[in-house]
């Protein structure tokens, strides 16, 4: 979770914002390390429709997003039971 406001406004961040009827329920902030690899670094919602899934719905979109956008790899943060439903998911060990 970022700790400053000036992470937001950083030339390597993507802040997208998600809306249902011009309400914003949702944000999800990206952090560019490189031409290759993405961090999803924050993502928070509402609830106000548990039903829409909107967690698994925007991991869906950025997967596509970031793909289109010519990255190779984007970095989830911990493993979750709900991030093994996206294709293409592997769990890295520790780096060296």
């Amino acid at each position: 979770m970022p700790l400053f406001i000036e992470e937001y406004l950083y030339p390597q961040s993507d802040v997208i914002a998600y809306f249902d009827n011009e309400i914003m329920v949702g944000f999800t902030l990206m952090f560019k390390y490189n031409t290759n690899s993405v961090a999803a670094a924050q993502f928070a919602w509402n609830y106000h429709k548990p039903w829409i899934q909107l967690g698994i719905k925007s991991l869906q979109y950025l997967c596509w997003y970031y793909k289109e956008q010519g990255f190779a790899y984007l970095y989830l943060g911990g493993d979750e039971p709900y991030k093994r439903q996206l294709e293409g998911y592997e769990l890295c060990g520790p780096m060296s």
